[in-house]
């Protein structure tokens, strides 16, 4: 296994919390360090994807609304950790996360938002 990374580098901070892309591709899901409640993690995530995805909101929709994206908060655990090219990984990446259990000693709080089902 590739080395951990005990503070992840993220893309951005809003509010208050750090925020990155999640995924090879924009729009497969949002990442943020911590656990946070509903409200300020959407306002982070839709501030993210404005500033640094140059959308209008997480939907690219002036329509949508928070509350479409509220059931889609998940607090999760996981660890950080380098990419392994010799696994397939992309060594340009800044880091990979495995999920794993709250009591894994490396298990960092993390609140995600999946766009794609």
């Amino acid at each position: 296994m590739s080395d951990l990374i005990a503070k992840p580098a993220m893309e951005g901070t809003h509010y208050g919390i750090q925020v990155a892309w999640l995924g090879e591709d924009w729009g497969e899901a949002l990442i943020a360090l911590g656990h946070h409640d509903t409200r300020h993690a959407l306002a982070a995530f839709n501030r993210h994807a404005r500033h640094f995805g140059s959308l209008a909101n997480l939907a690219d929709d002036p329509e949508a609304t928070a509350a479409e994206w509220a059931d889609e908060i998940k607090q999760r655990h996981g660890f950080f950790r380098k990419p392994d090219p010799d696994g397939g990984e992309d060594r340009e990446w800044s880091w990979v996360i495995e999920w794993c259990d709250a009591d894994n000693p490396n298990a960092t709080p993390v609140t995600l938002l999946r766009l794609e089902a």
